[in-house]
């Protein structure tokens, strides 16, 4: 590659925390990864809530996965439509509702319901509004998808947040799929440009059955699971879409992730959806363990967790002719967040907990000295082929 088309010691102009969206959404997130169980282990911290159950479910999924969402989305934009990444008031703006949402759900026993589901809409929908703005200046039609994504994870938010909300699973696998068709685009994409560094071309990923997988189980949540016969057509749907991906990651060419700790932890995060979803089908056949608490925290812990915590130690990552590199202390953290999920698969509660804290904890530590440094460009990637023409107002 040639010094003109070299963007990996390149920066984007603008600095401090208001710079781009992760520098302030980041560590929001794993400050709320830390935040929001403590709460939940802490006896009498959830006097204020309503459904303390359903605000576990809500936070962990909706609350620590929006953060991360304002984090990359608006951030990421930039390597699609070769503007600066979103910087300034909609950066502030959209931290300041998520921060609205998170205490107007803690108060819920305050506050009119409709208050508490407009306001947990309204985060999703600001980030949307920005996407619009961003992909009609720069004319990125895939961004649209995004945007159809957030419009109707703002209605499920919205929702969800209601006290007497039942259907924990359409908000779970809401997330799951969009970490399922992400996901494994971002762990294959990643393993392909390893290969081609290298010299070598790899097999096209069996995409298809990515979509097999995600679209069987939300419909089947949406239309059939309280049926009489719901139970019969879930462990099908599922068997499907957890045999589905198992073979679509078991082709994926994972030599390439040897030494590479950012394609390492995002694989790790990918491969604990179909983990999920095998979860999913043990418990519909009943051959779960009694004491396996895998249905929900398999793909909240383990698949969302795990991919939020790749994604972002991807800005903080040293840039190199051979791709992105993390440190020790990110794939340390990185380490112990898996040792924490497995323990609370196995209902080890209280030692999950303490191993969750200090794994993200790690992780803030780590990442934090460098949240003021040079904004990358581009943020998530390393070295890129350069666009004919990039803007850099706002």
């Amino acid at each position: 590659m040639d010094a003109e088309n070299d963007t990996s010691n390149r920066i984007w102009p603008a600095t401090g925390i208001w710079g781009a969206s992760y520098r302030i959404m980041f560590p929001l997130t794993a400050i709320w990864a830390i935040f929001s169980v403590t709460i939940w282990v802490v006896p009498f911290a959830l006097m204020s809530v309503p459904n303390p159950m359903n605000w576990h479910i809500h936070e962990m999924v909706i609350g620590l996965g929006s953060a991360a969402l304002l984090g990359y989305l608006p951030s990421a934009i930039s390597s699609w439509t070769g503007r600066a990444p979103v910087t300034g008031w909609p950066v502030k703006a959209m931290a300041g509702l998520w921060i609205s949402a998170r205490l107007a759900m803690y108060f819920a026993s305050y506050l009119p319901d409709w208050c508490v589901a407009v306001v947990n809409a309204a985060v999703f929908w600001s980030c949307a509004a920005v996407l619009i703005s961003e992909a009609l200046m720069g004319a990125v039609a895939k961004i649209w998808a995004y945007i159809a994504f957030l419009l109707i994870a703002g209605c499920v938010a919205g929702v969800s947040s209601a006290p007497d909300f039942g259907e924990p699973l359409l908000v779970i696998w809401l997330f799951v799929s969009l970490l399922t068709v992400v996901g494994t685009r971002m762990g294959y994409g990643f393993l392909q440009s390893q290969a081609q560094r290298n010299g070598e071309t790899v097999k096209p990923d069996q995409r298809w059955l990515t979509w097999i997988a995600v679209f069987a189980p939300l419909l089947l949540i949406v239309a059939f699971f309280e049926l009489a016969d719901g139970v019969v057509m879930a462990r099908l749907v599922f068997l499907i879409g957890a045999m589905c991906l198992t073979i679509q990651c078991a082709n994926w060419p994972l030599k390439w992730a040897k030494g590479q700790g950012l394609i390492i932890m995002t694989c790790v995060g990918v491969f604990w959806v179909p983990i999920g979803l095998w979860a999913v089908v043990l418990e519909l056949f009943d051959l779960s363990p009694p004491s396996f608490s895998s249905t929900t925290h398999a793909p909240i812990m383990g698949a969302l967790s795990s991919l939020i915590m790749a994604v972002m130690a991807r800005p903080h990552a040293r840039r190199t002719e051979a791709g992105l590199t993390t440190g020790p202390g990110v794939f340390a953290a990185f380490l112990f967040l898996q040792i924490a999920i497995f323990c609370r698969l196995a209902d080890a509660v209280m030692i999950s907990f303490w191993v969750w804290v200090l794994a993200w904890g790690m992780f803030l530590v780590t990442v934090w000295p460098r949240i003021d440094a040079p904004i990358p460009r581009p943020i998530f990637s390393g070295t890129r082929q350069k666009r004919a023409t990039i803007q850099s107002d706002h």
